[in-house]
């Protein structure tokens, strides 16, 4: 038998069913042509969507730290396997979405996938910057603001973020539990 990496079957699983590109995926500006008005195009505010190499970067930090991580193990197992919530999770991804927009137009050396939510869980991936920290790439502080934000505030009941980095910066998977009470 073949190991296949937990999330490269769930890539493999939801490949028909995505957009072309990341970017069309997260609503972004970059996802729509912009009308001709000179010629430079309008600057990017706050997060930007991943490149094909990051999401093979990501994906690669994902089966190697749910290897040797078993809390992530089973979240991918999750993300792999659970169906999405029917008349949840296509909202908490908006909301998702919506909340992170309003609170990342600093965030510049940001790069982010869509969120994911299945029934009990949502996983979002970025990366950006060689420092975690760094005012334009502080991705746990964006995560923090997020849950806080009214609209999601109470919406999970727990967030766990795996950060990691290679030789083009940091990398981040993180994934929010649902409150079910």
């Amino acid at each position: 038998m073949v190991d296949v990496p937990v999330a490269a079957r769930a890539k493999a699983r939801n490949e028909s069913s995505e957009p072309a590109s990341n970017a069309a995926a997260f609503r972004s500006p970059q996802a729509s042509a912009y009308p001709s008005r000179g010629a430079n195009p309008p600057a990017q505010i706050g997060l930007k969507p991943l490149t094909i190499e990051q999401e093979r970067r990501l994906q690669d930090f994902v089966d190697s730290s749910a290897r040797d991580n078993a809390d992530q193990r089973d979240y991918e197992l999750l993300v792999d396997k659970e169906a999405p919530d029917a008349g949840w999770s296509d909202a908490a991804e908006r909301r998702l979405e919506d909340a992170i927009r309003r609170h990342s137009a600093r965030l510049t050396a940001l790069h982010a996938s869509a969120p994911y939510c299945t029934r009990t869980l949502c996983r979002m991936l970025a990366t950006g910057g060689f420092n975690s920290d760094a005012p334009d790439a502080d991705w746990q502080h964006l995560i923090v603001d997020v849950l806080r934000d009214p609209e999601l505030r109470g919406a999970f009941m727990d967030q766990h973020t795996v950060v990691g980095g290679d030789q083009k910066g940091v990398m981040y998977v993180t994934y929010l539990m649902r409150r079910t009470d």
